[in-house]
């Protein structure tokens, strides 16, 4: 463990917050890049290739730091990220810019999980709550104040400026060079090139799906989202063949993991629907501009940002299992207001509920990630941070595609069209309903599964009786090499 703990906890969480941050501030610099640029159609391909690229390269994270270690492989990823910052600002066309963002997304990508199983490592139980809540404070707090940021830069120094700032990433990895501590682990494993292929075009369809709701239409998505399905069954079914699969799912094999996935996947989808829903049924049934919708949105993220150090306070007296129930139970409650809601709801009303569901997320899936990483073997908490993170992005994008479903009111509708006659309006109303209603339900099934979990000391995850760890502690019989 590191002499200076904060010192190493502050380079992880300046490092998973320049990643963050970026995407948020570039998603607002787009009209201002196609204009310089002069690009008419598929600027918002900076954005989503970055995001597909910080999907697919989560996968690889588990190999790479038994491979070449944590620390090694966090700090490379950073500075690989800068120096791709230095080719976007000084690029001087659109194709560029694109292949260039790939690479970043694909650097961005490595270090988010091994971000938390960093700051899951530098700390011991007891203490790691509080640890991992100042990680989920900036997860929270980067997209609250990405737009503000870019804004500003934009206005007064332009776009190229705003990529610039990237670049700070080199410097938080010169610092932890001396600051994190190495991982002993290391292990020599053959890398499984065809699982790559398959979890990344299952993972590609997802984040597609759940990006194009607006644009493909409703059964383009869901046959996207299927396809994305039957790749990554197709991963399941050869990682667990594999003497050396790029990911190793047995850790699925301990309940406390599984279950606290199951959470995690539950609550994403509540989280999704929040960030994607409610701006869509703003400013189509109330006419509100992107940014007073987005003003609604910010309660929740301040309130999700100030409660995650509480949260994770919590989890080091209590444990993990507590904090959970409540956040749900929260969840269930905000969803089944939400699923209530009526045109002349006031909008500070509103805005109070999507705070309080905020909390609860916050509530839940910082515990959840405790509860799950904590109960795997220490070898494999990259690779159980890696699997957290694409639970997150598939349940996500599988949720906002059956939400979507559920919902069928087109989001293409427009204010005259419905000014005709109130029922219309009351009709659309009652469709967005019905999907917020779909997600308390799947709240609902999250708390049922968050009681099933062990109960556990403070900071401490209990696997006694009838919650061993089972096969993930076992050896692998492919002659792989531990150093």
């Amino acid at each position: 463990m590191t002499t200076r703990p904060a010192l190493a906890v502050t380079v992880v969480l300046l490092g998973s917050f320049l990643i963050i941050l970026d995407s948020a501030m570039v998603t607002v610099a787009l009209p201002a890049i196609a204009e310089d640029l002069d690009v008419e159609h598929g600027i918002e391909w900076m954005v989503t290739a970055y995001l597909l690229a910080l999907g697919v390269a989560q996968t690889t994270t588990g190999w790479l730091a038994d491979r070449f270690g944590q620390k090694q492989v966090f700090l490379a990823a950073l500075v690989g990220f800068a120096a791709m910052a230095v080719v976007v600002t000084l690029a001087p066309s659109f194709p560029t810019i694109v292949a260039a963002r790939v690479a970043q997304g694909l650097c961005g990508g490595l270090v988010i999980p091994l971000a938390s199983s960093l700051a899951f490592g530098l700390f011991p139980e007891g203490r790691r709550g509080a640890a991992v809540g100042m990680t989920g404070t900036v997860v929270m707090l980067a997209p609250s104040i990405g737009p503000l940021l870019s804004g500003a830069v934009v206005t007064g120094s332009g776009w190229r400026w705003l990529i610039a700032l990237d670049m700070l990433a080199a410097g938080v990895a010169a610092v932890g060079l001396r600051a994190l501590p190495e991982v002993a682990h290391r292990a020599r494993r053959a890398f499984d090139g065809f699982g790559l292929v398959l979890v990344a075009g299952g993972l590609v369809a997802f984040l597609l799906a759940s990006g194009q709701t607006d644009q493909w239409g409703f059964p383009t998505v869901l046959v996207v989202t299927a396809a994305g399905a039957v790749l990554l069954a197709g991963f399941v079914r050869r990682s667990l063949r594999h003497p050396s699969p790029l990911l190793d799912l047995s850790v699925y094999a301990v309940p406390a993991f599984s279950l606290s996935m199951g959470v995690i996947a539950t609550v994403a989808v509540a989280q999704f629907s929040r960030t994607v829903f409610i701006p869509l049924q703003l400013q189509t049934l109330r006419g509100m501009s992107a940014l007073g919708a987005g003003a609604v949105l910010t309660p929740a993220a301040v309130a999700g940002a100030v409660g995650m150090p509480l949260a994770g306070r919590w989890v080091d007296r209590a444990g993990s299992r507590r904090p959970m129930l409540v956040g749900l139970s929260v969840i269930a409650a905000s969803a089944l207001l939400l699923g209530n809601l009526e045109l002349d709801t006031p909008v500070w009303l509103l805005a109070a509920v999507l705070a309080g569901n905020g909390v609860g997320i916050v509530l839940t899936t910082m515990p959840a990630m405790l509860m799950g990483l904590g109960s795997v073997p220490a070898t494999l908490v990259p690779q159980a941070s890696a699997l957290r993170s694409m639970t997150r992005e598939i349940a996500g994008a599988l949720g906002i595609a059956v939400l979507a479903s559920i919902i069928a009111a087109p989001p293409e509708t427009e204010l005259e069209d419905v000014a005709a006659g109130s029922a219309l309006l009351d009709d659309a109303q009652t469709a967005y309903n019905r999907g917020f209603l779909a997600s308390c339900a799947l709240a609902l099934l999250g708390l049922f599964l968050a009681t099933r979990l062990p109960r556990q000391a403070a900071g401490r995850v209990d696997v006694g009786a009838g919650h061993s760890p089972g096969p993930v502690a076992k050896s692998r019989p492919n002659g792989q090499r531990v150093n």
